[in-house]
Order: C-alpha cells, then sequence, then structure tokens
C-alpha cells in the first residue's frame, strides 16, 4: 500500500518537488558521494557558501550506512531505496513493539500502519534525515523491553541501534529518543535500575563509536550563528 502510495517516486523517474528533496536532498547526496568517490573523507568543499565543512554537518551523514550505498549502486537506485528500507523497518518496528506489548497481531498491524500512513510520517517522507532517524526508535523501545537487558544480543543492539540514531542526521531525535527510552524504563515492570545502566553505558559507548562524526559536528556548531553579519568560522 505505501508503494502503491507513491508510485511515482518509487516505480518511476519523478521526485518530490515542493520541499527539500528536489531543491537540497538529491544535490547534496551526489556532492559528497562525489566528493567520497575522491578516495578521501569529505571534509571541505567550496561548491557552495564560500566553502562549507562537510564531514561536520550532521545533515550530510556521511558515516550513516545508506550514504555508503551510493558508491555501489546507481544513484537514483541507493537514494530510493533509503526511503523504502527506512519506511518498512519503521512499519516493523512498531509492529514488534505492539506484540511486546501483548497487543494482537491484528491491533499491532493497525497501529504500524496508522501510523506509516498518518500525517506526522507523510509530512516527514521528504525529509532524508528524518526518515531515517524515525525508525529506529521503535526498535530502542522493543530492545528496552527485553527480558535480559544485560544479554549480549540486547547490549549489542542497543549499541548498534543508539549508533544509527546518532550518524542519521537528525540531532533534534537524539534527546527525542532518549526521553522515549528514559519513559520506557519508568514504566518498566522490573529491572528499572538496571535498564537504566544499560541505557547510559550503551549510549555512551554509541558516543565512543560515532565521535568521527559527533566531534567534529561539535567544533562546528561552536563557531555557527544564524546572524547573517557573522561569518562561520572553522
Amino acid at each position: 500500500v505505501f508503494v502503491a502510495l507513491f508510485s511515482d517516486f518509487f516505480l518511476t523517474n519523478r521526485l518530490f518537488y515542493a520541499r527539500d528533496m528536489a531543491g537540497l536532498e538529491i544535490p547534496l547526496r551526489k556532492h559528497v558521494v562525489s566528493l567520497m568517490k575522491e578516495g578521501h573523507l569529505p571534509l571541505w568543499t567550496e561548491a557552495y557558501g564560500n566553502g562549507q565543512p562537510v564531514l561536520a554537518n550532521p545533515k550530510n551523514a556521511v558515516f550513516y550506512p545508506s550514504t555508503w550505498l551510493y558508491l555501489i549502486l546507481p544513484f537514483s537506485i541507493a537514494f530510493k531505496f533509503h526511503f523504502l528500507f527506512h519506511a518498512i523497518m519503521a512499519w516493523l518496528g512498531l509492529y514488534m513493539l505492539g506484540l511486546s506489548f501483548r497487543l494482537s497481531k491484528e491491533a499491532s498491524f493497525l497501529g504500524a500502519t496508522s501510523y506509516l500512513l498518518g500525517g506526522f510520517y507523510l509530512s516527514s517522507i521528504e525529509f532524508y534525515n528524518h526518515i531515517a532517524a524515525f525508525c529506529w526508535l521503535p526498535w530502542l523501545l522493543l530492545s528496552f523491553r527485553s527480558r535480559t537487558p544485560r544479554a549480549l544480543r540486547t547490549l549489542l543492539s542497543l549499541i548498534v541501534l543508539w549508533s544509527l540514531v546518532l550518524l542519521a542526521g537528525a540531532p533534534h531525535f537524539i534527546p527525542l529518543s532518549a526521553l522515549f527510552v528514559f519513559l520506557a524504563v519508568v514504566i518498566a515492570g522490573d529491572k528499572k535500575r538496571e535498564r537504566l545502566c544499560v541505557a547510559l553505558l550503551t549510549f555512551g559507548i554509541a558516543i565512543f563509536l560515532s565521535a568521527i562524526q559527533l566531534f567534529p559536528a561539535f567544533e562546528l556548531l561552536k563557531g555557527k550563528s544564524r546572524d547573517p553579519g557573522e561569518t562561520l568560522r572553522w
């Protein structure tokens, strides 16, 4: 149903035009990929803004896994796969999360489908980074509902999921995800202290693994101003 709803996007060469996709997302991705294909990390570009940091800008999502698909797949396929993959993962994560609350399969299906076809998600479908960051929150919550929060499998899953949220290029979803995880710990029936420790530990390890993206971004943030009278310092 989702693919049919957006068949012009997924099955033809048409694109969303009115917002960011045509004017920002596609040119930006193409430029970042062209810099990566030169054989080095895309640290800087002079193509716009009298010179801009590339890796340090979280929106470029240089180390997010789907970015590297552009190196092996045609651009249009990798670009559209990014949206389709994350839509499927968002639906599946919410469906599994519903089942974890002992909802019926029908109720879980309805909840996940209502989210995917609801205004909140559909109004964000054109934002490359939002779609990526959205889809991992249900999986985070699902992992925190594990009966064995200290199990190696759970710890590794949480580290990977936190890292994906950190690298997705939508920084405002990091505190949002942390808030929902905290609420999940609060309402957990048992092992609340253990779950909180696991949350802090796995988040800290994910920060360490994502440092190559985060530290340049923090450095860029210190020198950035929205005041048109100031220049971007690097």
